[in-house]
């Protein structure tokens, strides 16, 4: 939906997954976009946010939750997140972005709002 109201987790995952999967790009239209838990991100994942302008139009809200996992139990590779803005709210979760057991992550035009507030958060979490 994008209306900032409505959990648009299990819309979004689904995206991504079927994008994947064909190895295609997705593409959000101009939103707020409200989660209620991460978004995992797959192998060969290319994430773009659209926008008014040179805006921000495309906004992640994680509740309480980070934005995105890359790999973790099982490897990502060839991936991709551009012109987003992460605007957490809520109990603040320890990161915004995990990145482990992944190669070849690129980011590019990605905007934290918010996220020194309550400073037991960090940006990105880099393990492995």
């Amino acid at each position: 939906m994008g209306d900032g109201t409505t959990d648009d987790a299990h819309a979004l995952q689904s995206a991504i997954n079927t994008g994947s999967e064909q190895q295609r790009p997705i593409r959000l239209p101009p939103g707020a976009y409200k989660i209620l838990h991460p978004l995992t991100v797959p192998p060969n994942t290319m994430l773009i946010g659209s926008g008014h302008g040179v805006g921000f139009g495309c906004r992640i809200e994680p509740v309480s939750c980070p934005a995105f996992i890359i790999g973790g139990a099982t490897e990502s590779f060839h991936c991709a997140i551009e012109n987003i803005m992460i605007w957490p709210s809520g109990t603040a979760p320890d990161y915004l972005i995990s990145i482990d057991n992944s190669y070849s992550v690129t980011f590019r035009n990605i905007r934290l709002h918010n996220a020194q507030e309550k400073l037991a958060r960090g940006a990105v979490l880099l393990l492995g």
